[in-house]
């Protein structure tokens, strides 16, 4: 990873307050228009880390990083140096250069709870989607590293009771997971364990 300036960027959240305004000339708007939307920008602050995030492009971020409910997701910084294996894809912020751990997170009415990662000192995890019933999808490192890239391998994840579940591949070193939806049927890719050198995965992850 290239090195970067520290630049301290929070996750903020925008959350309705009230409807509430003078209405607009009847011929200029409809009653049901004319009143205007209030929010607030909510800085939900890291883990001790110089940044948080919600739907990073780079973390095949879903356009559900927030509930019904309110709770929403992403990834905030720990105050953990990155391991040397380390992959930016998970760690490292927004565009992978900051050289601290990131967990996933969810946050509602003001309160923020570290989802974890699966097994492995210093693994990173990033979460990208959450349906109505409160299930998490992402990716999280696992303590293996590929050994085309001597990075870590990341693998597709589901947090749901409190629990973290590898979703696992088809044989490959790699899985990511986008989004899931209200019946708990989660979209993604994996990679497989069969060599094809004309596909643009295999140039970049070794496989299909």
């Amino acid at each position: 990873m290239k090195p970067a300036r520290l630049i301290c960027v929070t996750a903020v959240a925008v959350s309705f307050l009230l409807n509430m305004s003078a209405p607009l000339p009847s011929q200029e708007i409809s009653a049901t228009t004319s009143k205007h939307h209030h929010y607030k920008f909510i800085d939900i602050g890291t883990f001790g880390g110089p940044a948080s995030f919600i739907n990073n492009v780079f973390a095949f971020g879903a356009p559900n990083q927030i509930n019904v409910s309110g709770l929403a997701v992403g990834s905030s910084g720990t105050s953990d140096s990155t391991p040397a294996d380390s992959t930016g894809f998970v760690c490292g912020g927004v565009d992978g250069s900051l050289p601290f751990v990131f967990h996933a997170f969810k946050w509602q009415d003001g309160d923020v709870t570290d989802l974890g990662a699966l097994p492995g000192d210093g693994n990173c995890s990033i979460a990208t989607s959450i349906n109505s019933r409160g299930e998490i999808v992402g990716q999280s490192e696992i303590d293996v590293d590929d050994p085309l890239f001597g990075l870590r391998e990341v693998r597709a994840v589901l947090w749901k009771d409190g629990n973290i579940t590898n979703l696992g591949t088809f044989g490959g070193r790699y899985s990511v997971v986008g989004s899931i939806n209200n019946h708990e049927q989660i979209s993604g890719l994996a990679t497989n364990s069969i060599a094809d050198p004309f596909s643009l995965l295999y140039q970049i992850v070794g496989s299909s």
